[in-house]
């Protein structure tokens, strides 16, 4: 509940950024926008998983890899990619379509292509 209060806010603050932006009329001011909204989620993320940790709970990552029956050579995999990008991954849903271990390296690789491109 931590994280979806967390992430709530965080989606607040990038709305009302990038309205600023359109406002101004300036791209780069959206850019920035971004990024500061992926930040403040992805520090969002590590604050729940931080409380999750702290109250003997599972974090959000465990339990997203255990919901959908990843294994835990993958789970490793997406743990240490950047906080941001374990959002974005976890924020698109199950993981259907075949193997889930790899439909969520195929997840993560899509994901950091348009992170490289953007």
């Amino acid at each position: 509940q931590a994280q979806a209060t967390a992430q709530a806010q965080a989606l607040q603050m990038q709305q009302a950024q990038m309205m600023q932006a359109a406002m101004l009329g300036q791209a780069q001011a959206a850019h920035v926008a971004q990024a500061q909204a992926q930040a403040q989620q992805a520090h969002a993320a590590q604050a729940a998983q931080a409380s999750a940790a702290a109250a003997g709970g599972s974090d959000p990552l465990t339990d997203f890899c255990r919901r959908n029956a990843v294994d835990g050579s993958v789970e490793h995999v997406l743990r240490s990619a950047a906080p941001e990008l374990q959002v974005r991954v976890m924020s698109e849903g199950p993981l259907v379509g075949g193997n889930p271990s790899e439909v969520l390296i195929s997840r993560v690789k899509r994901l950091m292509g348009q992170t490289s491109q953007s």
